[in-house]
């Protein structure tokens, strides 16, 4: 039963439970399995910041933020779970209801390695017809809006052309490809903002956190800063079941 079906199911019986106005404190409990992605997710819950687990009713998911606390669990970061959840909803007699989440079962435990690849291969700083590119040597002070300014170029063509990771990490004395014609971009780019997270960008992009952080190399997906530099993959290209 996916986790729609069995919420919508527990919300019409919550509806049913209120209505009748019966008295006293009623137990409702749900077993189901669980998938717990290798990997935590940034969340606030009550005003406070915490890693919350990423989770699916299916191996293959979707995944969602899971904004609970499953007791009797021990959650170890790199490890691929499949798990058997007793979903409690307590009512009381006057309406409130809480809901508990316990661990009856570890049903699998796999170890996962996330692979690292390289974002899509950019262009080199040889093109192939003269007069498609200039070099420019970064001088104090320069920026990277600046120079793409005075070049008249668009920035993101100038972060493609030299694999630029972080767009306030330039060098004085460091040699920019300028692109004068033509697309440097094979993969879009986006560039990190403050207070952005990494699950943050990746619904913006229709994408798994899993996704975006194995397309770019991330280890930890709480370490990204601002002026960050990602590549956006098409969705789909990684395989989020590894």
């Amino acid at each position: 039963m996916t986790s729609f079906i069995r919420r919508t199911a527990l919300f019409l019986i919550l509806i049913a439970i209120t209505l009748s106005a019966c008295g006293g404190t009623n137990n409702y409990i749900t077993e189901y399995t669980l998938y717990v992605a290798p990997y935590t997710t940034p969340c606030v819950i009550d005003g406070q910041s915490r890693q919350c687990l990423v989770v699916a009713d299916l191996p293959e998911g979707p995944y969602y933020t899971f904004f609970n606390t499953i007791n009797g669990f021990s959650y170890q970061p790199g490890y691929q779970y499949e798990l058997r959840v007793k979903e409690t909803v307590t009512v009381s007699s006057n309406g409130q209801q809480t809901i508990t989440y316990d661990l009856v079962q570890i049903i699998n435990q796999t170890p996962v390695t996330q692979p690292t690849p390289s974002p899509t291969p950019l262009p080199t700083a040889t093109p192939p017809t003269p007069g498609d590119y200039t070099v420019y040597t970064v001088r104090p002070g320069d920026t990277l809006n600046e120079i793409a300014v005075a070049f008249n170029v668009p920035r993101s063509q100038i972060i493609c052309a030299n694999n630029i990771r972080n767009i306030n990490q330039i060098e004085v004395g460091q040699q920019l490809i300028i692109p004068l014609s033509g697309n440097s971009c094979a993969t879009p780019i986006y560039i990190v903002q403050p207070g952005d997270t990494l699950s943050s960008i990746a619904a913006r992009f229709g994408l798994s956190v899993y996704e975006l952080a194995v397309y770019n190399g991330i280890a930890d997906v709480n370490d990204i800063e601002a002026g960050d530099v990602l590549y956006i993959p098409a969705p789909g290209t990684i395989d989020s079941r590894q």
